[in-house]
């Protein structure tokens, strides 16, 4: 087990190497997140709390399971109207952390699917709105309501999403980017970053850690070559659509929100 602020850029080539290889054994892409999140945990066990993958996918791919999550968030911040078949959503495909819990994407309280349906809807959750912002994605697209419009910015966007202190950095609001201070409180989180970038298709792949320790920039900056590792070892799986495992999606079951 290893921290960020001791990892070598020796060491990051060989857990690149590592990676790969076990990337290459799977069948879809949701076991490929899931396979990044674990090791990416076991790795910086010492700094990590929660690894977290996350991929925009239109709403009309997404399991059964899935869609009855973000409907159900839609109809709570009431923007069912704007949601669409062809509607990005960025889903929680891989998720490993601390607790036992954190290990199963059914049990994420509110981050299964977030729909990218509006420039306020965005705005209204700091985390999110950071990473776009950070990205590069941007937001003038957002009220335009034409999903080829989002999945163009989408295929341009790469970088990291930094916050150093997640204990006390604000936004342009002023108001926590990371808003969940009860679960920053409760295991000490310090700097959160995130590593993104973009397949062929347009669709974003973005990794998040939430570790204990404080991360500069500039070392957080050194992991970008693990999401693009990612990308390279998954573009199959994405392009060919193979995205999920093959199950009989073509009923709805309700979201688990435990």
């Amino acid at each position: 087990m290893s921290t960020f602020n001791d990892y070598s850029t020796h060491e990051i080539r060989d857990f690149r190497e590592r990676l790969q290889a076990a990337l290459q054994e799977c069948e879809h892409l949701q076991a490929a997140a899931q396979t990044c999140a674990r090791l990416l945990y076991e790795e910086f066990q010492e700094s990590v709390v929660l690894a977290r993958v996350f991929v925009t996918l239109p709403f009309d791919d997404l399991p059964g399971r899935d869609q009855a999550f973000v409907r159900a968030l839609a109809d709570d911040k009431e923007v069912t109207p704007l949601l669409g078949e062809k509607t990005q959503v960025l889903s929680l495909l891989g998720t490993h952390g601390a607790r036992a819990s954190w290990g199963d994407r059914y049990q994420s309280q509110g981050h299964l699917g977030i729909p990218l349906v509006t420039a306020e809807f965005v705005e209204s959750i700091p985390m999110l709105a950071r990473l776009m912002s950070d990205m590069g994605i941007g937001m003038d697209w957002f009220d335009k309501f034409e999903p080829e419009i989002l999945v163009k910015n989408l295929g341009r966007a790469a970088g990291v999403f930094y916050v150093r202190d997640a204990k006390t950095r604000l936004d342009a609001r002023d108001r926590k980017i990371v808003s969940a201070q009860d679960f920053v409180s409760a295991y000490d989180i310090r700097t959160v970053f995130g590593l993104g970038g973009s397949y062929l298709n347009g669709s974003f792949v973005t990794v998040i850690l939430f570790t204990r320790e404080t991360i500069e920039q500039p070392q957080a900056e050194a992991f970008m070559l693990l999401v693009n590792t990612f990308k390279t070892a998954t573009l199959s799986l994405m392009m060919d659509g193979r995205v999920f495992p093959r199950i009989d999606r073509s009923t709805p079951l309700a979201p688990e929100t435990t």
